[in-house]
């Protein structure tokens, strides 16, 4: 990719831009650009972390989950954005947190090594990204105390009022989920017991229906679902 392309899509953030004016042109041409649907998850909580990303359209839901099945929210990221940039600058190698597309999203990926070399070598860009970080910390820390735990279930009501938006109902007027347990989990980033207990406690709110082991709902129960998964 050419520099004036990189350009082209951060040009809403014009202090990232006078940096990567300077960007080495070898480091530029790895860029490689990938989209995501809204609600495709990009990283889960213990991947390796390879590459470095600028968000350049599209938000991104920055979530810490937990073995309870309970998932923080620490902050949404809005485009223009650094993906990885904290744990590059710590210089470790597992991501600490999932990160879920909330609109569809249009990343670009540079090779973790190669970027972190001109991190490195660039007082400007470092600056930059470090102060960008700092930012979020306050206001992540300003907000403390808000109610941003999700639970399981509203994580799964979420994922299933979005199947409906996308998805018709079949010929019996319910929408039926193909995807496995342990598929959904992946989706979520929860544990397949997770999604096991919240696929139960749909049941019980009379929210969702089983047949054979996949997930059905109605329009009446997807409306439920939009309202507990808001």
């Amino acid at each position: 990719m050419q520099i004036d392309q990189i350009l082209a899509r951060t040009a809403n953030w014009p202090e990232l831009c006078r940096c990567l004016a300077a960007m080495p042109p070898a480091l530029a041409a790895t860029a490689s650009e990938q989209r995501y649907d809204a609600g495709a998850l990009l990283q889960q909580k213990g991947d390796e972390v390879d590459r470095l990303g600028i968000l350049c359209r599209g938000s991104l839901r920055v979530v810490n989950p937990f073995d309870t099945g309970d998932s923080y929210v620490i902050e949404q990221d809005d485009a223009v954005d650094f993906v990885g940039d904290v744990v590059l600058l710590a210089g470790e190698r597992r991501a600490p947190i999932s990160l879920q597309a909330v609109t569809d999203c249009l990343i670009l990926w540079f090779e973790r090594a190669a970027f972190a070399r001109w991190v490195q070598g660039d007082p400007a860009l470092l600056r930059l990204m470090a102060g960008h970080i700092a930012g979020k910390l306050y206001r992540s820390s300003y907000r403390h105390g808000q109610p941003l735990f999700y639970p399981g279930p509203r994580l799964l009501a979420d994922f299933l009022s979005r199947y409906a938006d996308q998805n018709r109902p079949g010929d019996d007027g319910r929408y039926r989920v193909t995807d496995t347990r342990q598929q959904l989990a992946q989706l979520l980033g929860l544990s397949q017991k997770t999604v096991d207990r919240a696929v139960a406690q749909l049941k019980k709110q009379q929210l969702i229906d089983t047949d054979r082991g996949k997930i059905v709902f109605s329009d009446r129960q997807a409306a439920g679902l939009r309202e507990l998964g808001s």
